[in-house]
């Protein structure tokens, strides 16, 4: 069982549960408003999951000397997953894919070495890591009908025309950068058209100077989530309006729904590169990607009325 913190660490109800091993992966600024406004404040908070005699792993981008100051101070021996694992992606620390793969693996080797009923093979690594949930920069390709506008994942017999699709729950500012870092290494010189909706308490000034202000963004869709916490997309648009020059990105902000806004990037992508060389991407918010991925014509779960609400 892998139990994840909601939000920090230290006061998180996962801590009525003494564990086999801690993780912390990486460390960022955000919830600040909770958690604190540094990282090494943030970094405490997180710490709070350490347990004496239990085993922390955490990866390379962390403040090693405030996690390991604690760790020593509560007895819990202290493990860093680059000293654990040698891995193919482990020295590009601009990509959170191999990052956490590298973090995975050396988890799952603790684990075996500190309690024996768990056994995992290197079989089970290699099994785990080509493992990957939805929208962690899952690259999809859909096909567009202009005519009708609707979109499916296989041709009904010619005409829709096939897009690419980047889906990615990057929805800060650490996250967004290694989004683009890792769109330009993997679609170099490509334009990208994005479609971003935030929740309320993000950094959303920050978030929206990253993407304006990154490489081959040609055109920014902004959608609102159907979740409480969700911005309003106007209120996004104002935000760039007010932070930049109009000319440089085209801001268009949805009238409805997320579906509109994915449906509205792939009319404007298929009417302006026929070739299909622009990529549209989705970003900004776990809470937009659900209905993202409905709109790109995928069979989603839902959840109960009573769980959207919380």
């Amino acid at each position: 069982v892998v139990l994840e913190c909601g939000l920090g660490g230290r006061l998180d109800a996962t801590n009525v549960v003494t564990p086999s091993l801690s993780v912390i992966t990486s460390i960022g600024l955000e919830h600040t408003r909770i958690l604190g406004d540094t990282i090494e404040a943030i970094a405490l908070e997180k710490a709070g999951i350490m347990k004496a005699g239990v085993p922390v792993l955490v990866g390379p981008n962390v403040p090693h000397d405030v996690l390991r100051a604690h760790a020593e101070r509560i007895g819990s021996p202290y493990f860093v997953a680059t000293d654990l694992v040698e891995y193919e992606g482990a020295a590009e620390t601009t990509d959170f894919d191999d990052e956490n793969s590298l973090i995975a693996m050396a988890a799952m080797r603790l684990v075996s070495d500190v309690d024996n009923r768990c056994s995992v093979t290197r079989h089970h690594e290699e099994q785990g890591i080509r493992c990957r949930p939805p929208c962690r920069f899952e690259a999809v390709d859909v096909l567009w009908d202009p005519s009708s506008r609707t979109v499916s994942q296989q041709s009904p017999g010619g005409g829709p025309q096939a897009l690419k699709v980047v889906l990615d729950v990057g929805h800060n500012l650490p996250a967004l950068a290694q989004l683009f870092a890792k769109l330009e290494r993997t679609f170099p010189g490509r334009p990208l058209r994005i479609v971003a909706g935030f929740s309320r308490d993000k950094d959303l000034g920050g978030c929206l100077e990253l993407i304006t202000a990154a490489k081959n963004v040609r055109a920014l869709h902004l959608v609102q989530a159907s979740h409480p916490r969700a911005a309003p997309a106007q209120e996004i648009l104002n935000l760039v309006m007010e932070r930049n020059d109009p000319g440089d990105v085209e801001a268009v902000a949805a009238e409805g729904s997320v579906t509109t806004g994915v449906h509205a990037a792939l009319q404007a992508t298929g009417e302006s590169q026929p070739s299909g060389g622009e990529i549209v991407v989705v970003c900004g918010s776990v809470f937009i990607m659900s209905e993202a991925r409905e709109a790109l014509g995928f069979d989603e779960p839902k959840d109960s009325d009573v769980i959207s609400e919380v």
